[in-house]
């Protein structure tokens, strides 16, 4: 699995939006309803110490899960703020997570955050 892979994966899902809030070399997947004025980050790409890495978000025990099953490749959201870093995973992108897990890990990430959007925006998303 490539960073581009998981980009254009990303995208796919509905309301789904490239957009570089942090700069050029960090690209991150947004959804919004049609309604919505901004929106929310599901994926975020970037590069520690030259590896990519790519951010999702995630449910507090999913995000448990997956840093068991993948220790040390799998870590708390490495660049978020402490009181959200339970809520975020950061993973490798070097096949040490097999690809189908990055996608879960993607699917997992748009529907947890599709839930923190008000229930009509969600609805307009999932027509």
């Amino acid at each position: 699995m490539t960073p581009q892979a998981i980009l254009d994966y990303a995208l796919t899902k509905n309301g789904a939006y490239l957009d570089f809030p942090f700069g050029i070399d960090y690209p991150v997947i947004k959804v919004k309803a049609p309604e919505q004025k901004a929106g929310r980050i599901f994926v975020q790409l970037f590069e520690l110490k030259g590896e990519p890495r790519v951010t999702f978000n995630c449910t507090f025990e999913n995000g448990l899960l997956y840093r068991e099953l993948y220790a040390g490749k799998v870590v708390r959201g490495w660049h978020c703020p402490p009181i959200i870093q339970p809520y975020m995973n950061t993973a490798a992108i070097d096949g040490s997570v097999p690809d189908g897990v990055l996608l879960r890990m993607c699917d997992e990430s748009y529907s947890y955050v599709l839930t923190r959007m008000p229930r009509v925006m969600r609805q307009q998303l999932q027509k």
